[in-house]
């Protein structure tokens, strides 16, 4: 959680207790100054002391660590060595800073307005999806035309992108409102909070979740494997006494589907000789049979 002292860069806040009263005095050391929460030093700060004006919250530790390893005198001091190279962009990059610091109690209004309009779309989105899918449920989609299903899949996917975006927004907002409540959450946490929302893959609450990304899965599964090649030996369909085709087929399969004969008679009658090859009142034979 930390420490933090008051300081005005000089001199410490210390207050000292004697008979009953409260002294409140400076001094020039770190390890005799009076130590608070954020909480406890902002407190401090809003009793109005004037002699107190210049005074802000520094954390022990930095301070401590600043006096152990002062700048060198040098530091920051042009002494002919070396022209600096002067950036005119850092002076917008400050200016912005500055500007946002100026009106940030305004903006922080905003944003908690932004959070109540947002509440409102989030419904608004949370019911156009319940509609959808109560008309799917009412529906038999048996015979839709496929860029019909196409656009209402793509509605229902635009709809939850636009509320997954929502609810992460909610979230920042809801971050922002607790960092600045909390004044022992330092703002590493917060960008640590900020970025796991933008990061954190969605995880099922039910036992539904894990079911439907198995089907998913295993349909992926499926076509991904190769398609085998197709084996099957053309059959001639032929006429039993001139011997003039009549058909051809695929397979033995297709033949016996469409003479509604059994695949293992015409399988036989093409695997028989000429005498024997008749079934149903046609000649059946394999087609590379004929050839030459």
């Amino acid at each position: 959680m930390g420490l933090f002292v008051l300081t005005d860069g000089n001199q410490y806040l210390k207050i000292t207790k004697k008979n009953g009263s409260t002294y409140r005095t400076t001094t020039k050391n770190i390890n005799e100054a009076s130590t608070f929460t954020r909480k406890e030093a902002s407190s401090v700060l809003k009793m109005g002391l004037g002699w107190l004006g210049n005074y802000r919250i520094e954390n022990i530790e930095q301070v401590k660590f600043r006096l152990k390893n002062p700048p060198s005198k040098k530091e920051g001091i042009y002494i002919g060595e070396r022209k600096p190279d002067v950036d005119t962009e850092v002076f917008a990059k400050l200016d912005n800073i500055i500007s946002y610091i100026k009106s940030y109690p305004s903006e922080l209004q905003h944003i908690n307005e932004n959070k109540n309009d947002l509440c409102l779309m989030l419904s608004y989105y949370d019911s156009a999806l319940s509609d959808i899918h109560h008309i799917i449920r009412e529906n038999n989609f048996d015979d839709v035309n496929k860029d019909v299903l196409k656009e209402i899949i793509d509605t229902l996917h635009d709809l939850e992108t636009k509320r997954k975006k929502i609810k992460f927004y909610i979230q920042y907002i809801v971050a922002i409102d607790n960092y600045l409540s909390d004044q022992n959450q330092t703002f590493e946490q917060l960008s640590n909070k900020i970025n796991g929302y933008e990061n954190c893959p969605y995880k099922g609450r039910t036992e539904y979740f894990d079911k439907i990304s198995a089907l998913l899965q295993n349909n992926n599964d499926k076509k991904c494997k190769p398609v085998p090649p197709f084996r099957g030996k053309a059959v001639l369909m032929l006429d039993e006494n001139t011997c003039e085709q009549l058909n051809a087929f695929k397979s033995i399969r297709q033949a016996a589907l469409y003479s509604k004969l059994s695949a293992k008679t015409i399988s036989k009658c093409c695997k028989n000789t000429e005498s024997n090859n008749i079934a149903g009142g046609y000649r059946w034979v394999f087609a590379d049979s004929l050839k030459g």
